[in-house]
């Protein structure tokens, strides 16, 4: 199974409603948390061992300013990655995460790569910003036989961005 959904609103702290950020931590979290239960008790019936992955954000451990329900709901997500992990690694289920910083998708918008964005690629060291393919690897690995021992863990899909300064 792989989580995927995800909503983000750049807003100011003193300036967002409950309602933004109820929204944002039921779509993050809360639908994280319904769908792997559900899956994984079926999982469980049926005595299948597998894989859950949840596709998360560098804004897990990184704050980005004006992005606090985005950013609490991925520092959030992660702590659900690991505590799913512990509860049902006895099952033989493993829950991994994938997170990446700035990958062109959807959910940012168009004017982002015209301003922050430069930003943001100046300051990761492999020169550019991610795409989904990039992504695409990592998923891989995590849903292969190949990661059978690789469980609670999040990859970090950033270019190297997480371990600079600007």
């Amino acid at each position: 199974m792989v989580n995927n959904a995800g909503i983000a609103y750049e807003i100011e702290f003193l300036k967002m409603s409950f309602e933004l950020w109820q929204k944002t931590l039921s779509v993050n979290l809360d639908g994280v948390m319904l769908c792997s239960q559900y899956v994984a008790k079926r999982m469980i019936e049926h005595t299948i061992k597998g894989k859950i992955i949840c596709v998360t954000s560098v804004n897990g451990f990184q704050v980005e300013k004006d992005f606090l329900a985005y950013n609490v709901s991925k520092g959030g997500l992660d702590m659900l990655i690991k505590s799913m992990a512990a509860e049902l690694g006895p099952y033989g289920i493993s829950v991994n995460g994938i997170a990446p910083s700035v990958v062109k998708t959807e959910i940012v918008p168009e004017e982002f790569w015209k301003t922050k964005g430069l930003l943001f690629k100046k300051k990761t060291p492999l020169g550019r910003l991610g795409d989904v393919e990039d992504c695409v690897g990592p998923a891989i690995l995590l849903a292969s036989d190949e990661s059978n021992y690789i469980n609670g863990h999040i990859i970090v899909i950033d270019g190297g961005m997480s371990i600079t300064q600007l």
